[in-house]
């Protein structure tokens, strides 16, 4: 998806996107013909698809390209989109289930990535596919119309970075396949016995620890909320608990797509602030902490109970949770669909897309600690 965005199209891939704009969107009598036309163009630039049988089906793609017998790219065209049952998208996802279910069955933990082209009329757009504990479809980045117009230099870009994108993820599934794979000769995928985490986990399974920069793996626990990707885990080498968290953002603006952020686990001896009984100890400290982060630039953006881990039996010191949304001061902004309402108040100002102000984290706090509510 980032490479989407950020890749620099090579020569080749301007080449192709150009070609793509002229000939796709064309007229063509029927989808077989649009279909042929597309294979051509590609394998002009040595990306060589054809259309293929699914094995044990009578369902043929509009084009593939397969690592022993599996299908790691898959293409659709269509004349339409959204129509009942021949709905591209639809039919990309039903090639997919039909092509890895014997797979599925030989190595249940493996998730078989793969890549979807679907292109509908003048319209391309690219999809991923993977099994978890059921098969997922998700469309990468919006269709991308190949009717513009050649004076359109930001969707000429859009597109022939699509196009790269596209091959570099040819190269990595292909990668992908021949490292988990025999590399015999043998045409039929035979897997090595290479050990996969549950596929109800994320992948990764190890991360460069920042203090000795030493990979450390890890296994997966359970999740700890169902909401979000909030994992327990324990680390291999010495049985450390560990929290494991997946976002977008953390802390500051990173070059990239998704982060895993890798916790201690809080011990037993702590609770969220709101499990303890009032009057509460702890509302000077946080204040405190609160405007010294302030004085260094920054804001936290969500201060609330359940972000506040106090000692249970009261003693001092706390932990400060959640700082996905913290920035610099004058920069750090509220995330979509900021949430409000009876069970949480925010202040005004709070809004989607506005700026988060240091008086917001402290509005919050005084919030959660009423009058008559702390010592």
């Amino acid at each position: 998806m980032d490479n989407c965005k950020n890749i620099e199209p090579t020569p080749d891939d301007n080449k192709l996107a150009m070609t793509l704009s002229v000939v796709i969107s064309g007229f063509f009598t029927d989808e077989k013909a649009q279909a042929y036309k597309f294979h051509e163009v590609l394998q002009v630039h040595n990306i060589n698809i054809m259309a293929m049988t699914i094995s044990g089906t009578t369902y043929v793609t509009d084009g593939d390209i397969q690592y022993k017998g599996f299908h790691y790219a898959i293409t659709k065209v269509k004349n339409e989109l959204g129509s009942m049952v021949t709905e591209p998208h639809m039919q990309t996802i039903l090639y997919y289930i039909h092509s890895t279910e014997s797979f599925t069955k030989a190595k249940p933990t493996f998730r078989f990535p793969c890549i979807t082209i679907t292109l509908f009329g003048p319209h391309i757009d690219f999809s991923a596919a993977v099994w978890s504990t059921r098969p997922n479809m998700q469309v990468i980045l919006t269709a991308l119309p190949l009717f513009h117009h050649p004076t359109d230099s930001k969707m000429c870009v859009m597109v022939a970075r699509h196009i790269g994108a596209f091959r570099k993820a040819l190269r990595s599934l292909l990668a992908c396949y021949q490292g988990m794979t025999s590399p015999s000769p043998d045409q039929d995928l035979e897997f090595l016995d290479s050990k996969f985490q549950d596929p109800m986990f994320p992948y990764p399974y190890s991360f460069t620890c920042m203090e000795t920069l030493l990979t450390c793996d890890f296994t997966y626990y359970n999740q700890m909320d169902q909401s979000r990707l909030l994992f327990s885990a324990v680390k291999m080498t010495d049985d450390k608990k560990l929290c494991i968290k997946f976002v977008r953002c953390y802390s500051k603006e990173l070059p990239g797509g998704w982060y895993m952020v890798v916790m201690e686990m809080i011990m037993d001896d702590y609770c969220h602030l709101q499990e303890i009984t009032i009057p509460y100890p702890h509302h000077d400290a946080l204040a405190t902490e609160l405007q010294s982060l302030h004085q260094g630039g920054y804001v936290h953006g969500d201060i609330q109970d359940t972000n506040i881990m106090v000692k249970k039996d009261c003693s001092p010191g706390f932990m400060l949770m959640d700082f996905d949304w913290s920035r610099t001061i004058g920069e750090a902004r509220y995330p979509m669909n900021v949430y409000r309402g009876e069970c949480l108040w925010r202040p005004d100002g709070v809004e989607d897309g506005q700026l988060i102000m240091p008086e917001h984290d402290m509005q919050m706090l005084h919030a959660i600690f009423l009058e008559g509510t702390f010592v």
